[in-house]
Order: structure tokens, then sequence, then C-alpha cells
């Protein structure tokens, strides 16, 4: 049982339906152009990639890459705080370490990558 100041933890009031009006759902902080934007970068990146996944934290996606457990990370509009440990791991392992400019409707963001397949990652997601 989790305890909140000697209260249990409970979950909301039963939702009956999601209202997304014209703000959107709010689960994430994200942009609605930005999103737009990431997705034509996916759309461009997938068919050329095996797959894109996400373990949903950026420290952990890099750690990953760091780890050799996966081949590359990039992402835009990630927060100093979120990437700064795993940036350094992935420095630290010998990965290709790179900011990637904003533009494109995309804010700046960040590449880790096996030195021997980051240009071709680059490339693709500077198009």
């Amino acid at each position: 049982m989790l305890l909140k100041v000697g209260r249990q933890l409970q979950c909301r009031a039963r939702v009956d339906s999601v209202d997304v009006g014209e703000r959107g759902l709010q689960t994430f902080g994200y942009a609605a152009e930005a999103r737009a934007a990431q997705a034509q970068l996916v759309s461009a990146v997938l068919p050329a990639v095996r797959d894109i996944r996400r373990a949903g934290a950026a420290a952990l996606d890099l750690a990953w890459v760091a780890a050799g457990r996966l081949d590359a990370y990039f992402e835009h509009g990630v927060k100093p705080w979120d990437i700064a440990a795993g940036v350094l791991l992935c420095a630290a392992a010998g990965q290709h370490v790179e900011q990637l400019p904003a533009g494109g409707g995309l804010p700046a963001g960040v590449l880790a990558a096996s030195p021997a397949i980051a240009p071709e990652l680059l490339a693709l997601v500077r198009r």
C-alpha cells in the first residue's frame, strides 16, 4: 500500500470520457506542431531502419545505447536534465554524440549512435 502523508493513494474518480477539446489531450507537454514534425521525421527514417523503439525516458534510451543494447537514439525537444547523464554515458562508451539543430518545426535535439552508423543516421534525421 502506498501512502501519501498518512493517506492511501487513490486513482482519480471514474472518468467516463476523455476531453480532447481545443487544447488537445494534455497527457504530455508536447506542442501539436512539434509532434506533427516529429511524425514526419519518423515516417522518413522508418523505411531505412529495422525498427524505432522508445523505453519512455531519454536517459534510459541513451544508457541502452551506451551499453550496446540499442544501436542509436535521436530525439528533438529533450531538455538538458533529461539527457545529461545518458549523453555522458554514451560519450564515455565511445559513441558518437551530437546536438541536432532546431529547424523544420522541430526544437533542438540530440543524437547518439555507434560511430559506424552515425553519419548515415545523421543524414536521415537532417533531411
